[in-house]
């Protein structure tokens, strides 16, 4: 399904609002969320979706040892 920049933009401010933050994570575990690839297509990185609406303090997820014992 291709999804519109204004469509993006507005799930990625509900998930500012929602958390304060955007993380990989959080965008993998919302529910009827676009996944990380819709962005990529659309902006050519998650990180310069977030800076589209002004969040600059992205960074993706890395597994370490608090994420294996879970």
């Amino acid at each position: 399904m291709a999804y519109s920049e204004q469509y993006l933009i507005e799930k990625l401010k509900y998930l500012l609002d929602k958390y304060g933050t955007i993380q990989t994570q959080l965008i993998d575990r919302e529910p009827d969320f676009p996944n990380r690839k819709a962005y990529i297509r659309v902006f050519g990185s998650v990180e310069k979706a977030c800076e589209a609406i002004g969040f600059y303090e992205y960074k993706k997820h890395k597994f370490d040892i608090n994420d294996a014992q879970k």
